[in-house]
């Protein structure tokens, strides 16, 4: 059987999407990772860390000629001209000052950007089959940790033993990278299924979610959560006293238990707590060293914002803030305009996954995540520069 040199663009798309998404499952089988935030691991080798870096460059590399081809909507190329003086700027500082993490930041967008410019169009259908296998995948890979906790006492990457410290994190084996991944699968699901499938699918994935321990990512599904009551009594004003009763069993099923559960996670993260809200009160005073282009050396704080604001400068700051803001409400608009039950689920996830990167990035670097930043990237671009192909209509955002 032959290849069309047509479709080579479209295989190479999601070769790199598949290997992206399973290549750090090595680390829960390996025990790599950090040996800063895990007792039982070791460190990553370089190689090791290098080697996704090499290979998706390759991918990207033979993309590029089909990429250079396509053919751009006059309404977008604002939006290309931004991403790409923003991921430009990175990659000069990047071989300016000679450190890895501006290569990190920038590489990701940039590959993720030539990979969606090379594919002709993505069915929906595909990337909805992408979701299954993501939802399963990720379900059975938690349940695995969590049984051999139980059974054997293997600690997870985040774990400690004897304490309730014990974080799990499905494939990825970091809890805080795999709760994006979770918002991505609950989004999906809650439009992409009705009834006790979709309650059967939400609670699972709310289960997953509550074995992270992620403060952040609790916070962002109690606000996603009261938005979404809210907008649903708005709509269907009836349903607002069986809502009630659901919640207020909630609330008594979980009042004996809950308030020490957090008590107690409050308690062991407080350190993580403190660092995460550290304030560079040294630099704000010494403002003009950084407020053009960054600083002159990198400086890594845990709210990528403000990471961003005093390594890149506060130009590149607002620029980034107006491009990012653009690809999360150009998804949103695609998400309120579409019909099909295909094409709410999918765009639904990416809403919800683009979300919570714009909302967790105050308290994590989700964005320096891999894959999750990979993801966010790609799925994005895809909505904005009109590469989906849609379920009923067959026309593209």
């Amino acid at each position: 059987m032959t290849l069309k040199v047509s479709a080579v663009p479209d295989k190479l798309f999601w070769t790199s999407l598949v290997f992206c998404t399973l290549f750090v499952s090595y680390r829960y089988p390996l025990q790599l990772g950090t040996t800063d935030t895990s007792l039982t691991y070791s460190d990553t080798p370089v190689y090791l860390q290098a080697a996704k870096f090499v290979i998706v460059l390759l991918l990207t590399g033979l993309s590029s000629w089909w990429a250079l081809k396509t053919r751009i909507k006059t309404k977008v190329l604002p939006l290309l001209a931004l991403v790409m003086l923003l991921e430009c700027i990175v990659l000069a500082k990047a071989l300016y000052v000679f450190d890895v993490r501006y290569i990190d930041q920038t590489f990701w967008p940039l590959a993720a950007l030539v990979l969606c410019l090379s594919v002709r169009t993505v069915r929906i259908e595909s990337l909805d089959l992408f979701m299954k296998f993501l939802f399963v995948f990720s379900v059975a890979s938690d349940a695995i940790q969590v049984f051999l906790f139980f059974v054997i006492g293997r600690l997870p990457a985040q774990g400690y033993p004897d304490s309730i410290n014990v974080r799990f994190g499905g494939w990825l084996d970091s809890p805080n990278d795999f709760a994006c991944i979770l918002f991505l699968l609950m989004g999906w699901a809650l439009y992409r299924y009705q009834g006790f499938k979709r309650l059967a699918i939400e609670g699972v994935l709310f289960l997953c979610l509550i074995l992270t321990q992620s403060l952040t990512a609790y916070g962002f599904f109690l606000v996603s959560l009261i938005l979404l009551t809210a907008l649903h009594i708005a709509q269907r004003p009836a349903s607002v006293l069986w809502i009630g009763l659901v919640l207020g069993g909630i609330v008594v099923a979980t009042m004996s238990w809950l308030p020490d559960l957090f008590g107690t996670l409050w308690e062991n993260k407080a350190t993580s707590i403190s660092g995460h809200l550290r304030t560079p009160t040294d630099l704000l005073g010494d403002w003009k060293a950084w407020a053009l282009v960054g600083a002159p050396t990198y400086d890594f704080y845990e709210n990528w914002w403000v990471s961003s604001l005093f390594n890149l400068g506060i130009p590149w700051l607002i620029v980034c803030l107006v491009s990012t803001i653009w690809l999360v409400a150009r998804v949103t608009c695609v998400f309120r305009s579409v019909t099909g039950r295909l094409d709410k689920g999918v765009l639904g996830g990416i809403v919800a996954l683009s979300s919570y990167c714009v909302f967790g990035s105050w308290s994590f670097p989700v964005l320096t995540f891999f894959p999750v930043n990979f993801m966010f990237y790609l799925f994005c671009f895809l909505v904005s520069f009109g590469k989906l192909q849609f379920e009923i209509s067959g026309g593209e955002a």
